[in-house]
């Protein structure tokens, strides 16, 4: 074991150690809220990143706040059971309201979708799941380890049209700050398949602009990995006039950075997946173009680089997926791509030899 591994080792049995006493604490409070906060601390110990802990115990708190609403008193370790579950996900699928007290987003009058729904019950498993792992476990068995999930539909493609995303791209004047990061970015996605938070974390000293790549971080269950993915001569030419003409000489190691403001003329940041996505919905107001989000530039990468050649286990590769079962999710077509390439296929071309009955 090298040095940094066992320190990395220590360090974990030291705070492990030191919550010997919020453990105690559990046991005796035996309230969920309480068991919440040391799964905070279990993720962080695993090195998840702040948003997805910030998820997970959003979904966690909506749980517990609709049980204590229904039960008059604070949840109890003994009320967390299948069929208190089993209650809160059917007022999931019940509620009419989407976006209720969200911070962005205005009250919509519309019922949770299947994915809205699986989101919001996915970390109550996994914290099922810790529950009974904790030492000392905190619940006798996997009470959630049966919950059925809802079906999830068979919903249309995600891709973006490229009429569409031409539009948005015009919509950025390359000769302003704004602009050259707005270009580079929308290219760079729709080109590599990045994820925004992947945008958002790239660093200038990963970027070969000689050699058209790029290497990104991104989070896994089991930590950070990385991965290199490549670009063509359009993103590269976007990328470089953005760092050398419209990059802020500041000391940061970001890619993109934000823009100053009214209220801060001199501050600059790295772009938060926030950011990313409410450039993306300017841009497509400003193009007047249904609104795509960051997200649909991956599931337009994956079929356009099958459609252009590419090979199913590059694209899992270029994606940082573990499966090829997560990869087909990226690369259902639009309707006209099928057509498209039902006509090269050309399945009956064999017909045309006049086969059949001639009377």
């Amino acid at each position: 074991m090298t040095t940094r591994a066992r320190g990395g080792l220590d360090d974990y049995r030291r705070r492990r150690s030191q919550r010997q006493g919020p453990a105690a604490t559990i046991v005796e409070s035996g309230l969920v809220a309480d068991a919440r906060d040391e799964y905070r601390t279990h993720l962080e110990d695993h090195h998840r990143s702040p948003r997805t802990i910030d998820n997970y115990m959003t979904r966690i708190d909506a749980l517990i706040t609709s049980t204590e609403a229904r039960l008059g008193r604070p949840m109890r370790l003994s009320d967390f059971t299948l069929d208190n579950v089993l209650i809160y996900k059917r007022q999931l699928q019940a509620r009419d309201t989407m976006w209720q007290d969200h911070p962005c987003h205005r009250p919509l009058q519309k019922k949770l979708s299947p994915y809205s729904v699986r989101n919001y019950l996915a970390p109550v498993r996994a914290f099922s799941t810790w529950l009974t792992k904790h030492d000392p476990p905190l619940i006798a068995k996997n009470v959630l380890a049966d919950l059925p999930l809802p079906p999830l539909p068979n919903l249309e493609p995600k891709s973006v049209a490229e009429r569409d995303f031409a539009a948005v791209l015009r919509t950025c004047n390359l000769r302003t700050e704004a602009g050259a990061r707005d270009a580079a970015i929308l290219h760079l996605a729709f080109d590599t398949g990045l994820r925004a938070g992947e945008i958002g974390n790239a660093r200038v000293r990963d970027l070969d602009l000689k050699g058209r790549s790029l290497v990104v971080w991104w989070e896994t269950s089991k930590g950070g990995k990385q991965r290199t993915v490549y670009f063509g001569a359009r993103s590269a030419a976007l990328l470089r006039r953005y760092v050398d003409q419209h990059r802020p000489d500041v000391d940061s190691e970001q890619l993109f950075l934000s823009l100053p403001t009214k209220h801060d003329l001199d501050g600059v940041s790295a772009l938060t997946v926030n950011a990313i996505e409410q450039m993306f919905r300017r841009r497509c107001r400003q193009a007047k173009v249904d609104y795509f989000h960051p997200h649909q530039a991956r599931h337009t990468f994956g079929p356009n680089f099958l459609l252009g050649g590419g090979d199913p286990f590059s694209l899992q590769q270029l994606l940082g997926h573990t499966t090829l079962h997560t990869t087909g999710i990226y690369v259902n077509m639009r309707a006209e791509q099928l057509r498209e390439q039902h006509r090269k296929a050309d399945p009956m071309r064999w017909g045309r030899r006049g086969y059949g009955s001639r009377g």
